[in-house]
């Protein structure tokens, strides 16, 4: 029980900026360093920042509270995602406020120090937890993220010192630079790569940063030895002289922010104030670990989907582990995750990979989230797939659209693991709306089944499914029935609408018919669909075309 006389504080702290900080570089081996810089804030320099007596371990949270254990100072609610949110207590309110800035002024100097250009939000709110609700519509929690809101917004823009005197610019950052460093000796063909880097940069590719982000991602997702961890994007699958592609993508849990409010404005008086925060708890340690068990999952049906490969097959997987294996010192993982805490996650690997890992992913979450606090959770994701040396902010901001479209469509039709996915081959500008109007709608309507669901019993989507892309697909692989002239054929017919379909069975394929897609419950748009191609305003069969040379499906 508390004393009668002692406060507390609840504080939040938010890490601003993520995606900029990871994503402002083309180079993997910065993206990898300032991914791992931002896990350690909620980890282990989170537990350093700390009073003397708390819960927290750096990896997991105790089971000790404020209220069960007299001697604790501090309590860490939930920490993870780049959000963390502290109970601290005091003899009074002053004291409990003055702990509770001790613990962000340590943990800012920590940034400061090891990585610089990171910033934090913070928000505080002190109270007497006999009489106050932390949880209800206009308890403590709430109040804090109001605060916490109202601290964004007012936050100054972040505005580096600029050079003075003679300096050079930071290849990554634009900064003046405080060091040349040496990226070369895990480039492929090990030509110096010799740049100019500022502080910030320099703390992203640090060597030991980098040497824990790989020791990390080899015990979290139990990598084998014989694959190596790749530092640099040529190392995810590409073959000499040739253009390669990366997929960059990102995935998000569908309405678990509203989940976690429906917890707090459950628990209205001060009486239940142990029960929101142990349910608060309850639901990020489901959450997170939902999320590790599917990516977990993820990559080892990629590792085994690697090794029963046969490099001698003239297929994507084929041609993907004919391009790996001649690396030197084991073959290069062609995947590396960026964000990876609960449902949020955001990996780059071979392009070839993208659209069969997102939608392996999502059904592990599936999965893994069935029995979470609440009841069963479902996720989206955005594929982008882009040349592996294009702005590669860019490329990640188009996966978040993309996962965004996915999302929408969700809440519009019910919660459901939804795809979506842009083949970027020769470059993108301007907005996913924009790309998809400049590229994808002909006469009769939207070439694309986009984006498309992989659940059983789909509200909404009927025949939109991702088992029809993958069903063509591998019809479409099939090269005696399907030769590449016939399918170049084909897709430009389906540009040019249903007439032009017809026209070219009848002069060229004796009329053969498309094959057939499953779910497709009206008979009309079932004969409309293998005769034209076409049903709806919708092309069944354009998006499998275009995701030949780029699937390969996890075993």
């Amino acid at each position: 029980m508390t004393s009668a006389t002692e406060a507390w504080a609840l504080s939040v702290i938010d890490v601003s900026g993520i995606q900029g900080y990871i994503f402002g570089s083309n180079r993997l081996r910065d993206n990898i360093g300032a991914s791992h810089l931002v896990g350690r804030v909620t980890t282990d320099w989170l537990e350093a920042a700390l009073p003397q007596s708390h819960n927290f371990d750096g990896a997991r949270i105790g089971s000790a509270t404020l209220d069960s254990d007299p001697t604790l100072q501090a309590e860490v609610v939930y920490s993870g995602g780049g959000n963390m949110v502290l109970l601290v207590r005091g003899r009074d309110e002053d004291a409990a406020l003055a702990t509770a800035k001790q613990i962000v002024a340590q943990l800012s100097r920590t940034l400061l120090a090891c990585a610089p250009g990171l910033e934090i939000v913070v928000a505080h709110r002190v109270f007497d937890p006999a009489t106050w609700a932390i949880g209800g519509p206009d308890g403590v929690y709430a109040r804090l993220f109001r605060q916490l809101d109202v601290a964004k917004r007012r936050a100054p823009a972040s505005n580096p010192l600029g050079g003075l005197g003679v300096t050079r610019q930071c290849a990554s950052t634009g900064l003046p630079a405080v060091e040349r460093f040496d990226y070369a000796p895990r480039t492929r063909d090990g030509r110096p790569d010799i740049q100019p880097l500022s502080a910030p940069a320099r703390a992203r590719v640090d060597f030991a940063t980098i040497q824990d982000s790989e020791r990390a991602m080899r015990e979290t997702l139990a990598i084998p030895e014989e694959w190596r961890i790749p530092r640099d994007l040529d190392e995810l699958g590409r073959s000499r002289g040739e253009e390669s592609y990366i997929a960059v993508v990102h995935t998000d849990g569908n309405g678990l922010g509203q989940r976690f409010l429906k917890v707090v404005k459950s628990f209205t008086t001060a009486a239940d104030n142990r029960a929101c925060l142990d349910g608060l708890r309850a639901l990020s340690r489901a959450v997170e670990e939902a999320g590790a068990v599917a990516f977990k999952a993820t990559v080892q049906a990629m590792i085994a989907t690697l090794n029963g490969a046969d490099p001698t097959r003239n297929d994507p997987l084929g041609r993907l582990i004919h391009e790996l294996r001649p690396g030197r010192g084991g073959a290069p993982l062609p995947l590396r995750p960026l964000i990876f805490g609960g449902d949020d996650v955001t990996f780059v690997c071979d392009g070839r990979l993208g659209l069969g890992m997102a939608a392996r992913y999502l059904s592990e979450f599936e999965q893994a989230a069935a029995a979470l606090p609440g009841g069963p959770a479902h996720a989206c994701a955005g594929v982008a797939v882009v040349k592996s040396h294009y702005p590669f902010a860019r490329a990640y901001q188009l996966s978040v659209e993309l996962c965004a479209s996915a999302k929408t469509q969700a809440r519009m039709h019910g919660d459901q693991p939804l795809l979506d996915w842009q083949f970027a081959t020769t470059g993108i500008s301007g907005s996913l709306e924009a790309l998809r109007k400049r590229s994808y709608l002909a006469q009769p309507g939207d070439l694309t089944m986009r984006p498309v669901t992989l659940a059983e019993l789909p509200n909404g989507f009927g025949w939109r499914r991702w088992q029809n892309v993958t069903g063509l697909i591998a019809a479409f692989s099939d090269e005696r029935s399907w030769p590449t002239s016939k399918l170049a054929a084909l897709r430009e017919g389906l540009r040019n609408g249903p007439n032009a379909v017809q026209e070219w069975r009848t002069r060229f394929w004796q009329d053969m018919e498309l094959p057939e897609l499953a779910h497709v419950s009206d008979s009309g748009a079932r004969r409309s669909l293998v005769e034209t191609g076409w049903a709806g305003g919708r092309c069944g069969y354009f998006d499998a075309i275009e995701a030949l040379d780029f699937f390969i499906e996890l075993t």
